[in-house]
Order: C-alpha cells, then structure tokens, then sequence
C-alpha cells in the first residue's frame, strides 16, 4: 500500500499506471475535485475490495478521469493493451463527471460499445456529464443508448445527463446531427448511414482478425467506413488487411469533434 500524505488542497492531478492506483491510499481523501491519467493493463483484474466505499475512502472525489492503453514490445511489434476488463473497474467511481478513453491503435476488440450499453443503467457512473472517445461505436446502438440516457434524466431515473460527447477523430456531419439529436432525448427515427462507395462492400463489425479477413471488394479503409466518409477514403485497396485499416486522410486529420446537449 502506498501512503501519501498530502495538504489540504481543492483538487489534485495523478498520472499512473492502473497497478500504482489500486494500492494508493491518499491522506486525506476530502478533495473535492481528482483527476486520474492512468494506463490500463488488460492482464490486471480488480481487486475484490475494489467497490465505490473503497475508492471514496482512499482516493477522494474522483471527478476526471483519462484513460490510454499501456504500451509495450513483443519483439519488433509495438502492442497496446485494451481494456477488456476496464467496466467494473469504472463502476466504482460513482462521481465522474468527466470520462475520456484513448485507443489510438485498431484491434480485434472495442470497449467504447461495452460502455454505451451500460450507459442506461442509472447506477452506472450516475454523474457523468462528458464522454471522450477515440473509437468509433456502432452508431444506430450507440444514438439509441445515448437517447435513453437522456431521457432517463428528463424523468428522473438519472442524477445527471450527459452534457456534451467527444468524438477523437474526422466524423461525417449527418453522424453528428444524429449524436446531436440523440442528445436531446428524443426519439429521432429511423437511421442511415452514409453512403457507401459505389460498388464497395462492408466492413464486418469487430472483433475480427486481420490476419483472417477477405478484402476483396473492400474499397475504403476501415475508418472511414466507421465514420462515414468512405467516398472521400484515400485508400488504395489491398489484399493486406493491415494496409486497409486507416487511410493517410486520419493521419492528416486529428480533429475533435464536440458535440454539446442543447
């Protein structure tokens, strides 16, 4: 167990690896405002004490939190560990406000759906108010989980609605009037995707494995099918499915999208 033992103060910043957090006792807990920037590690389970009375006592009022994967070689290969495991460990911090989930690296498994389907439970990180993401969901089940969070507010089954949700990455805009949408908790109709290039097939939902996967009659690279702008793709098709996964246009264009609720 790690002890600090710090001044009294209103906020606090700690930048960690997942290990470090589960045996970090802070004195005193009382601040009112923690932010956490911490690693995941995809091999590390929560402890069984590890519950909302837990982290209240030794970490205080966690209300930011900024999560990225641990990074680390197998040979040559740089390897990103995901969080297969990260919503239990979330449940526990009861008064997040604002939570942000780094993946910059595609793989044969998502955590941002996962999320999305825990969303409409009232007892699922009840304060949160701004989500952060760099992974595309499944848009039709992500609006609806969204719409129903809000709307779980708007009759009081909620402490709080989400107030404004991030997008790490190029978006095409009719996705981002649905998000809009979605966030003012009304039911917005039937769903569309963007348009297809003409003649391309599409991407399986993941998890897949690259090493596996028929490209054939795939004309645009994977994220920016997910996003919606496979007419604009710059890829350059190929019987590599690594080759396919993101174009020279995401690389180009870090941009955020925020969506803010009305």
């Amino acid at each position: 167990m790690l002890a600090l033992y710090l001044p009294p103060s209103n906020k606090m910043e700690l930048d960690l690896s997942i290990k470090d957090l589960f045996d970090l006792y802070i004195h005193p807990s009382q601040f009112q405002r923690v932010t956490i920037n911490f690693h995941w590690q995809e091999e590390i389970l929560c402890p069984s004490y590890w519950n909302a009375d837990y982290v209240s006592k030794t970490l205080g009022t966690v209300t930011e939190m900024r999560v990225s994967p641990l990074t680390a070689y197998s040979g040559d290969e740089l390897q990103f560990r995901r969080p297969s495991r990260i919503l239990p460990f979330l449940n526990s911090f009861v008064y997040l406000k604002r939570l942000t989930l780094i993946w910059e690296k595609i793989s044969e498994s998502t955590c941002v759906d996962q999320l999305a389907q825990h969303l409409v439970d009232p007892d699922f990180l009840p304060e949160l108010e701004a989500l952060s993401i760099s992974e595309y969901p499944v848009w039709p089940d992500f609006f609806q989980c969204i719409q129903q969070r809000q709307t779980g507010f708007l009759t009081g089954r909620f402490q709080a609605a989400l107030k404004e949700i991030t997008i790490r990455g190029p978006v095409h805009g009719t996705l981002l009037e649905h998000l809009r949408e979605s966030l003012t908790g009304v039911y917005i109709g039937p769903f569309n995707m963007p348009p297809l290039r003409s003649g391309s097939k599409e991407w399986p939902a993941q998890p897949f494995g690259c090493k596996e996967l028929d490209t054939n009659g795939l004309l645009c690279c994977y994220v920016c099918h997910k996003a919606g702008l496979e007419i604009a793709c710059m890829i350059s098709p190929s019987e590599v499915a690594e080759e396919m996964l993101m174009c020279d246009k995401y690389e180009l264009n870090r941009e955020f999208n925020t969506i803010l609720a009305p």
